[in-house]
């Protein structure tokens, strides 16, 4: 996409709530992943084309019994990233005990060291983080497919200055 329109990417990885923060501000110009909200539209346009859907996963110890079905959620604290939403009934769920963290590095080693029951996570990112820090966790058999992710343009950036969206704004049948 970027290519396309012959525009320039620098990466920051940087914790998702700052990242909605750098976009709602103008320092990021755009952010890959976030989910839409009529919160995040009043400072966010986001991209026409959707990317997959991913399954949003509970990491848990080898020891901890299984997550099968939501209920078995209760009296688990789950790990989730501050600023994030996953799935309507988890994120509305008071009752469920949740601990904000940062990152999701951070979710998964504090779920190794006991100090939380599980994180949830997207799928692909959770395996992959489990694989390169070489953490004993296990999936739950419970997953979800969350809301849709998208790529979106901060309101105050250039792109949206210089009418560059066009460029970028594209549906499949549009290539």
């Amino acid at each position: 996409m970027a290519k396309r329109a012959n525009i320039d990417l620098k990466f920051l990885d940087v914790p998702f709530k700052r990242a909605l923060a750098m976009t709602e501000i103008g320092s990021a110009d755009i952010m890959l992943g976030p989910n839409r909200t009529s919160a995040r539209e009043q400072y966010m346009l986001y991209l026409k084309q959707e990317p997959p859907r991913e399954r949003k996963k509970f990491y848990l110890r080898p020891e901890v019994p299984d997550i099968v079905i939501y209920e078995d959620l209760i009296d688990l604290t789950v790990a989730v990233l501050r600023g994030a939403v996953y799935f309507k009934r988890f994120d509305n769920d008071e009752t469920q005990p949740k601990e904000k963290i940062n990152t999701y590095k951070s979710g998964l080693q504090m779920v190794v060291l006991n100090r939380l029951d599980s994180v949830i996570v997207p799928e692909l990112l959770g395996d992959h983080l489990v694989r390169k820090l070489g953490l004993s966790l296990k999936k739950a058999t419970f997953s979800h497919e969350g809301r849709p992710s998208y790529i979106a343009v901060s309101k105050k950036s250039s792109l949206v200055q210089k009418k560059r969206l066009p460029q970028l704004n594209f549906a499949p049948d549009e290539r």
